[in-house]
C-alpha cells in the first residue's frame, strides 16, 4: 500500500488530529505509519469514510488495520451513532474487571464517530467519563454516542456503554472540536 493512500486515509479519520505536527505525505514513515491515530494533520480535506474504512485505518477503536485494537464497526441510527463491543479478557485488569481505558476509548470513538458519520474531521478537546459498574469479560456493551449541542467548530457529545440487561456501565460528556472542511 502506497504511503500516499495511508497518508490520505489518515486525514480522513476521526482520531488523526493528535499532536501539533503538520506531516506532509513525505514525513510519514514506518513510525507514523504504525499508529495513524496519533498524527495532528491539520488542513481542510473532507471525510473519505471509504479510505477511513480501508486496511490503511489503524485506530485502536475502530480500524480494521489494526488487528491488535477493538475493530469496533459504528452505524448511524437516526441522530444516535451505536455500536456493539464484547469485552475480551484480555482487555481487563484486576479482579476480573475491564480496563477504564478501554472503556474510555470506546466512548470516545462512538462520540468522534457520530461526527465522522456525518462528514466531520473531528478531535477530543475534554472529555470526563464516569464509571457506573464495573465490566466483566465477555460482557457485550452497548454503546450510543450523540450530539447535545453545537456552536460553531464546537461540538459537545454525550456517550453512554450499557450492559445487555439494560443497565448503564458508563458515561461520558465530551466536547469535540470540528475540523473545517474544503
Amino acid at each position: 500500500m502506497s504511503h500516499e493512500l495511508v497518508y490520505k486515509a489518515a486525514l480522513a479519520h476521526p482520531c488523526a488530529p493528535r499532536h501539533s505536527d503538520i506531516l506532509s505525505s513525505t514525513q510519514l514513515t514506518s513510525q507514523y505509519l504504525s499508529n495513524v491515530c496519533l498524527l495532528q494533520l491539520r488542513g481542510k480535506h473532507k471525510v473519505n469514510q471509504e479510505k477511513a474504512r480501508s486496511d490503511a485505518n489503524r485506530c485502536f477503536v475502530c480500524g480494521p488495520g489494526n488487528t491488535a485494537g477493538l475493530q469496533v464497526e459504528f452505524r448511524l441510527e437516526g441522530e444516535v451513532c451505536k455500536a456493539e463491543h464484547t469485552i475480551a479478557a484480555h482487555h481487563c485488569g484486576y479482579d476480573n474487571v475491564t480496563h477504564g481505558g478501554i472503556i474510555f476509548a470506546l466512548l470516545d470513538d462512538v462520540m468522534a464517530n457520530w461526527l465522522f458519520l456525518k462528514g466531520d474531521r473531528a478531535y477530543t478537546g475534554k472529555c470526563d467519563i464516569r464509571f457506573r459498574e464495573p465490566v466483566e469479560p465477555g460482557t457485550t456493551l452497548s454503546l450510543e454516542g450523540r450530539l447535545t449541542s453545537r456552536k460553531g467548530r464546537m461540538a459537545k457529545m454525550k456517550g453512554r456503554a450499557t450492559a445487555p440487561d439494560g443497565k448503564l456501565v458508563a458515561e461520558a460528556i465530551g466536547t469535540f472540536i470540528v475540523i473545517p472542511g474544503e
